[in-house]
């Protein structure tokens, strides 16, 4: 049996083992962070659909993005991408700091347009 099979196992064995409300709570997360990485994916092809507008590591992005990648933040703090199909629990929390980057960038983004406004 190989690690994924493994895990696999021991994931079927703890759900069984759950109450329905839990296993309930846990499908109501895994749907709510499915429709999160969803609609972000959506924003981010939105945003990137202009190649005349983007860098050409927004585009490398794009073309992950419509392969079906996700982007994460590892936990060295590098941007990483995995196929949606593959994501694990634990990828919930990088791709929660995937999003709290992504804000701050925006943040600072505008923080830079307001700054060259007042100029």
């Amino acid at each position: 049996m190989d690690d994924r099979e493994k895990r696999i196992t021991d994931l079927q064995e703890h759900l069984d083992a759950m109450t329905p409300d839990e296993r309930e709570e846990v499908q109501t997360f895994l749907a709510r962070f499915d429709q999160q990485v969803e609609r972000k994916t959506q924003q981010l092809l939105y945003e990137l659909e202009d190649p005349a507008r983007v860098s050409e590591q927004d585009l490398q992005m794009r073309d992950r993005l419509i392969a079906g990648f996700v982007p994460l933040i590892d936990d060295a703090g590098a941007l990483i991408y995995r196929k949606r199909e593959e994501l694990t629990l634990e990828d919930t929390r990088r791709f929660g700091a995937y999003l709290d980057a992504d804000r701050e960038r925006r943040e600072r983004e505008i923080g830079g347009l307001d700054q060259e406004s007042e100029n």
